[in-house]
């Protein structure tokens, strides 16, 4: 399985490292780290992330939109969740499809994440 980066997750990502570089560059290179052990822990078992429907069950997602993700980004019923190793807060979003893992978005969950899944 080979692991596929979208544009807007490799966005995500550098904006991840840009952030905390400034903060701290040594947790940035340890963030980069295990953000590329978790996709390998995914390719190697990509049904250990959770459903995004569980996601937008959860606290980040009113019900009105969650209805409004399910009814108009029909592309959810095949998204996964997952934390990235040690940095739980920083949440990868990914597929499978064929016999690629695809990395939809690299979100930390501080973010509006409702907002950047409704507006994309």
């Amino acid at each position: 399985m080979k692991i596929i980066f979208a544009e807007k997750a490799t966005e995500d990502f550098v904006e991840i490292l840009e952030y905390m570089s400034g903060k701290n560059f040594n947790v940035a290179k340890k963030i980069s780290k295990q953000v590329q052990y978790t996709c390998s822990l995914l390719v190697s078992m990509p049904k250990m992330g959770s459903k995004v429907d569980v996601f937008i069950d959860s606290k980040y997602f009113t019900f009105q939109q969650a209805i409004e993700i399910s009814n108009t980004k029909k592309e959810f019923k095949q998204t996964r969740k997952f934390p990235v190793v040690d940095f739980r807060k920083i949440i990868i979003f990914y597929q499978v499809v064929d016999d690629n893992l695809e990395i939809i978005r690299i979100i930390h969950s501080s973010r509006d994440i409702p907002t950047i899944f409704t507006e994309e």
